[in-house]
């Protein structure tokens, strides 16, 4: 239930709002991300267990897939261009490649919100024990995230 604290057993956690979560999968295994509440943004990072130099690349991901929106089908990529995850399926369809982590540096300087962090220090502070600092974090793929570019380049958060 929205609340409960997050366990370690990727079949079944319920990670609140403004927290996060580090779960272990094995090849072949299946993370399902389901929005309980709605209006929820999951910012999702990856990393090769055996290896965490090796991370999901937002980049990879868009120019192997030659697009920036992914969803049935598509594959998530590595740093190394390997297929981390596959999306087996998406009843929601709009998905972020484009945007980094909102950070506190964010908050303060963009949004004038001094004080509040954001999911790159939750990644930091969730990834700690795994010795994965801040500066090694990839950009995220951003589930149930509505973005969009403009004509002239501009970003925009629908």
């Amino acid at each position: 239930m929205p609340g409960d604290t997050p366990t370690n057993d990727p079949r079944n956690t319920v990670i609140a709002a403004k927290s996060g979560a580090a779960l272990s999968l094995e090849e072949g295994e299946t993370l399902r991300v389901i929005d309980v509440e709605g209006h929820q943004v999951a910012d999702l990072v990856c990393f090769n267990a055996h290896d965490c130099a090796e991370c999901l690349s937002a980049a990879k991901t868009r120019l192997n897939a030659f697009n920036a929106r992914i969803s049935t089908g598509d594959r998530l990529f590595s740093n190394r261009s390997r297929v981390m995850l596959t999306i087996g399926e998406d009843t929601v369809g709009v998905h972020d490649l484009l945007f980094a982590s909102c950070n506190g540096w964010l908050y303060e300087h963009v949004f004038h919100q001094p004080g509040r962090t954001g999911c790159l220090e939750i990644f930091r502070d969730t990834l700690a024990a795994y010795l994965i600092e801040q500066d090694a974090v990839p950009d995220p793929f951003n589930l149930f995230m509505k973005t969009r570019m403009d004509d002239s380049g501009g970003l925009a958060i629908e």
